[in-house]
């Protein structure tokens, strides 16, 4: 069985567990809903179940757990969204904590309810790893008809195949679909973020990822980037220690700062 085979195998697989139907509509699980300071304050729900155990997940034991959390309507999702994104006069409201993708059609759902509840300023933004939008280019089709109001931010995982492969445990074959993700998007007009995990790439990697999306994408890709850094929780340091992943930057959430060098080495190597 091939990489991608074992990825799809292991979506089925989690579909089963946090997915639901009720009537016409497509129930998923979520383990809460939460107000955030990114992009300039948030409303997310973070659901339940991923089809990757990457080596800095901040939700790994969550999804180790499938069958964890509560089965969500779609039209709950959004007035939990809303409620919260109002309350706080917040614009953005986002899916995070596990993959979106999975249950896709559960996604439309809430997006499309979205749509129609929406203030004219309210933005949708779904945190993805892209390999389903990827491997099926009907999910950005079906995706198209958002775009008023729909941002698609893709989570890469390392700025090469050999990054992914450390990161994921994946083969280096399953990395190209994460590519093709932010391909198809662009071709459908979707507007995207390209999230990078510099804290993990070296200099060559990723100026090769540039060159890449650059040839594959357009240079107006560059634009759509965005820089994360590793936040060094004590359960992630336990993992990226027992990987033995090199981090040239972090953050440090204790201290409230970004750590680097001879400082970060030095936080690191007391951990592990």
């Amino acid at each position: 069985m091939g990489y991608i085979d074992v990825v799809l195998k292991l979506s089925k697989h989690i579909e089963e567990e946090v997915c639901n139907t009720q009537n016409c509509w497509v129930l998923r699980r979520y383990y809460r809903f939460r107000s955030s300071k990114n992009y300039g304050g948030s409303a997310v729900g973070d659901v339940v179940g991923c089809n990757l155990s990457c080596a800095y997940c901040w939700c790994k034991k969550i999804n180790a757990k499938p069958w964890g959390g509560s089965y969500e309507l779609p039209q709950n999702v959004v007035e939990k969204l809303l409620s919260i994104a109002r309350a706080k006069k917040y614009k953005v409201v986002r899916l995070s904590g596990g993959e979106p993708t999975l249950c896709f059609n559960h996604l439309v759902q809430v997006i499309n309810l979205f749509g129609y509840r929406r203030n004219k300023e309210e933005v949708f933004i779904l945190e993805t790893n892209g390999l389903l939008i990827g491997l099926n280019e009907d999910l950005s089709t079906k995706l198209k008809p958002y775009s008023r109001f729909l941002i698609v931010r893709v989570s890469l995982k390392g700025c090469t195949e050999e990054d992914f492969k450390t990161i994921t445990g994946l083969g280096s074959s399953v990395y190209d679909n994460q590519i093709k993700a932010i391909e198809n998007l662009s071709i459908k007009g979707i507007p995207y973020i390209v999230a990078v995990p510099v804290s993990l790439c070296s200099k060559q990697g990723f100026s090769k990822l540039l060159e890449v999306l650059s040839r594959r994408i357009g240079e107006h890709v560059l634009s759509a980037l965005e820089q994360e850094v590793l936040i060094l929780y004590p359960f992630i340091v336990k993992d990226i220690c027992r990987k033995k992943l090199k981090p040239w930057i972090a953050y440090d959430p204790i201290e409230k700062k970004k750590v680097m060098g001879d400082e970060l080495n030095g936080f690191l190597k007391k951990r592990c």
